[in-house]
């Protein structure tokens, strides 16, 4: 019996040290905005060739947020997407058009470090027509750690479009918080 409990905890270590290895930068779980009194639980989205969103588990629950793109801390940008509602309740970014330039944006890592963004601008882009989002601006890559908070803005069109406009929060990594050695090194803190 001690003998097969020693080899599943080897074993679980071995993946895991598996996993560390060949990714080594730790993943998002959590978004908090301070000045918003909000956080949400973040899961990783994917995209659809097309470059539609597969939603997954954000397209069923107002409270929960995504991420896409790099890892948030990596030199690259990372995008966290939420709502602002979802059938009648209300998401952690309904007052997403609140942040300005200064305020903070933390997400917290599987190793228990956090990562502070700090938003130069919020913009709103209309989801179609002239004015319509500059795509590469907002996903483009970074050379730095920056990210984008997105969520939807305006007024409610229809069921099928939602809101008219999305509201885009540009921040860029100005703290860490690191748990670990490993994090300190891979975003390059002390």
């Amino acid at each position: 019996m001690l003998v097969a409990k020693l080899r599943e905890l080897i074993g679980r270590a071995s993946h895991a040290l598996l996993r560390a290895l060949a990714d080594p930068h730790p993943g998002p779980v959590r978004v908090r905005i301070p000045k918003l009194e909000t956080e949400s639980g973040l899961v990783r989205l994917s995209v659809r060739a097309d470059g539609t969103w597969i939603e997954g588990e954000v397209g069923k629950s107002a409270l929960q947020s995504g991420w896409y793109g790099v890892k948030p801390g990596q030199n690259g940008t990372a995008v966290i997407m939420g709502h602002r509602d979802l059938r009648g309740e209300m998401g952690p970014f309904f007052y997403l058009n609140r942040l300005a330039a200064g305020d903070t944006v933390e997400v917290d890592l599987e190793d228990g470090s956090t990562l502070v963004f700090t938003v130069s601008t919020v913009e709103s882009f209309l989801k179609e027509g002239p004015q319509q989002a500059n795509v590469s601006r907002v996903f483009g890559k970074a050379d730095h750690p920056a990210l984008r908070v997105l969520s939807c803005g305006g007024a409610f069109v229809d069921e099928k479009i939602g809101y008219e406009a999305a509201l885009v929060a540009f921040a860029d990594l100005t703290a860490v918080r690191a748990r670990s050695l490993r994090t300190r090194l891979l975003i390059g803190v002390g």
